[in-house]
């Protein structure tokens, strides 16, 4: 869903209610042509939910650092992913040693930079980036009402982008999405995976940077899985941006920050 913009946000406050793992090598903290990673700011410079703030940033990519900010005991990395088809092509990388930010040309009003990705070539369940919250470990999400984040696409590429929330349920790092086997009398088994059938919404971008807003209670399951949770738990890992197979991609994503109360 298209958000207002967050200095329209407080006039319209709605009722807010596979394979994610990254890749080896994905987000270490090594600099690409041997550049020191840039030094961070403070903290005190953010606009945090707990100082009356309608967004705290989880990540404005202008420290150029493939960390998210290390806010609200906040620490993962970003990372590419995709199905491994043979000839596939991402930038970035999956086994990029040091996730890059990109410089935004023009820049959108005072933000540089941003991540993106772009490729082709990808014949199975596609292909994206995203950052986990808490280094594969579950974060709790009751104190904010919500996500947003910017969001652009490149002329000739797909504008079918898929936002996703990993939480508890969906996520294999919760342990309660599994492989479940169905066996027959003959002993022949047919095993099904339950996980990675994530919270989120189906995106279409446009050329121009768009905000995008959602409350916890707007995300939704796909439900490729059948196995459906009702609603996105409170205890999540991580955020996915996903493009299906068969799609030629070049999308950007700025300033992804929680939603308020």
């Amino acid at each position: 869903m298209r958000g207002p913009e967050p200095t329209q946000r407080l006039r319209l406050v709605c009722a807010l209610g596979s394979f994610a793992a990254a890749l080896s090598g994905c987000g270490q903290d090594q600099s690409l042509g041997g550049e020191p990673a840039p030094e961070r700011p403070p903290s005190a410079d953010r606009h945090l939910c707990a100082g009356g703030a309608e967004l705290e940033m989880i990540d404005d990519m202008e420290d150029r650092h493939p960390a998210i900010l290390e806010y609200g005991e906040r620490s993962g990395n970003w990372f590419a992913f995709n199905d491994l088809t043979p000839g596939g092509e991402q930038t970035p990388p999956t086994n990029v040693q040091r996730f890059p930010m990109i410089e935004l040309d023009p820049p959108r009003e005072d933000s540089n930079y941003g991540i993106g990705s772009n490729g082709h070539g990808f014949e199975r369940w596609g292909a994206g980036v995203g950052f986990e919250l808490n280094a594969q470990k579950p974060y709790d999400a009751s104190p904010y009402a919500g996500i947003s984040f910017w969001a652009r696409r490149a002329p000739d590429a797909t504008p079918q982008l898929r936002f996703d929330v990993t939480d508890v349920n969906t996520s294999p790092f919760g342990d309660v999405c599994n492989l479940e086997a169905t066996c027959d009398d003959h002993g022949g088994c047919e095993v099904e995976r339950q996980c990675d059938d994530y919270f989120g919404a189906d995106l279409e971008l446009q050329e121009d940077w768009t905000y995008y807003q959602f409350g916890w209670s707007e995300l939704e399951q796909v439900g490729w899985s059948e196995v459906l949770y009702g609603e996105l738990s409170e205890t999540i890992f991580g955020v996915r941006f996903q493009v299906a197979g068969r799609q030629t991609f070049d999308f950007e994503v700025d300033d992804i920050a929680f939603v308020c109360p």
